[in-house]
């Protein structure tokens, strides 16, 4: 198991830490974390991760803070930025909330009294539930990442479920305007309440259903 000073983060981790920073601005794409639990590993360092993909860096924008300073050096900090992909678009890759948003759009776009294709709109719904179940369990999982020897080594930044949960429902709740759209959203919710870990993740689901009328 981990003893407490294993898991814990060091106390001087805010003052001892360096700041490694982008060379370029535009989307996170992806992480490497493979390549980042190496780095830590081989120069004895934490590394905590600032961003998820999908969030947009700014030049010279900090991508992890790594500790402690007297470790990192220009080579480390090239080694690390390699293990980040940014570019000028969002992609699906790694980016969850994307995939959401572009499935949100499609049922939103389907509804629309132009168009009115209920069944595109349904199928739109039933993959939403299928992101965001497998999102219920991985939004669970620790943020913090040990190696091999139990030392921790990498810290990311948590998946927040509600806010999933929010750009999957919301615009495709004021949109539907038929009860097999509300059927199929309401069925949809309990599917993925199934796949729930946590009470937190249920009253979120449980808000969106009381919502639905």
């Amino acid at each position: 198991g981990r003893s407490g000073n294993e898991s814990r983060i060091p106390d001087d981790f805010s003052t001892r830490a360096r700041p490694i920073l982008t060379r370029k601005s535009g989307f996170l794409q992806s992480i490497t974390r493979e390549r980042l639990m190496e780095i830590a590993r081989e120069n004895d360092l934490i590394l905590t991760v600032q961003s998820n993909p999908g969030e947009f860096i700014p030049w010279k924008g900090e991508l992890v803070a790594a500790w402690p300073e007297d470790r990192v050096d220009q080579r480390i900090s090239a080694l690390v930025q390699e293990a980040f992909l940014i570019g000028d678009e969002r992609t699906t890759e790694q980016d969850i909330e994307f995939s959401i948003e572009r499935l949100e759009m499609i049922a939103v776009r389907a509804l629309s009294p132009g168009i009115n294709d209920l069944y595109t709109a349904n199928i739109a719904i039933r993959w939403l539930g299928v992101v965001l179940s497998q999102l219920a369990e991985r939004s669970t999982l620790h943020h913090y990442h040990y190696d091999k020897d139990e030392r921790l080594r990498i810290i990311t930044k948590p998946l927040r479920f509600s806010m999933f949960a929010d750009a999957a429902f919301n615009e495709i709740r004021h949109s539907a305007n038929s009860p097999y759209i509300l059927i199929s959203l309401l069925d949809t919710i309990s599917t993925v309440a199934r796949c729930t870990k946590t009470a937190d993740q249920r009253e979120v689901l449980r808000q969106h259903a009381a919502n639905i009328d």
